[in-house]
């Protein structure tokens, strides 16, 4: 995996809750979840939606989010 997300500058964000930082939470309920997980590939293109991804996830899955994203820019 860690070719997939170098070949396509993709990194991985974390929103840390333990902070109980609200922006995180009013960010997942404008985009209709109540809890966590959740599992988003954005495209790079500023404004874009992003692509939810299943709670239990494979290489196979991520890697394709990953290519669909990077073509979307």
């Amino acid at each position: 995996m860690k070719e997939v997300f170098e070949k396509h500058d993709a990194v991985v964000v974390l929103a840390d809750l333990s902070t109980n930082d609200q922006r995180i939470w009013k960010e997942l309920s404008e985009m209709g979840f109540g809890g966590l997980p959740v599992n988003l590939v954005y495209p790079g293109t500023p404004g874009a939606k992003p692509e939810v991804l299943p709670t239990n996830l494979t290489t196979g899955i991520v890697q394709k989010a990953i290519e669909q994203a990077a073509q979307q820019g």
